[in-house]
């Protein structure tokens, strides 16, 4: 087999896992993720060696559209993964917010003014 067609079998094994693993971070599927991150990182050190034994131009422009694609995938992965990041960490944060907030009683001052007291302080209790 040719470098070139090993490099054509590399790029499309490539592709193919960062398909996947969009379809998995769409789906929140994250666990899953572990397992492909070892077979991209093998796939991509075999295709950079490949690539670098390549010697026409003719080869390498014949493999530039997939070379493309899978820039393209992996950065849209990379935005992806971002995304989820930066949405799990607000998250973590408004629930930090929210448990500060319950820990605190609200009430007033006789002017008025709002007062915060923990709950551990309040002492007494209202029935109806």
């Amino acid at each position: 087999m040719s470098i070139r067609l090993q490099c054509k079998a590399y790029l499309e094994k490539l592709i193919h896992l960062l398909e996947t693993e969009t379809a998995l971070l769409r789906n929140g599927d994250f666990g899953s993720l572990e397992a492909y991150s070892a077979a991209k990182l093998s796939g991509i050190k075999a295709l950079d060696q490949l690539l670098g034994q390549l010697v026409t131009e003719d080869d390498k422009s014949m493999l530039e559209p997939l070379i493309s694609r899978l820039n393209r995938i992996s950065n849209e992965n990379g935005v992806l993964l971002k995304s989820i990041y930066n949405g799990s960490r607000a998250a973590q944060e408004r629930l930090r917010s929210l448990q500060q907030a319950e820990s605190e009683a609200g009430v007033y001052g006789r002017k008025g003014e709002a007062l915060s007291l923990p709950e551990a302080y309040v002492t007494s209790e209202k029935s109806v």
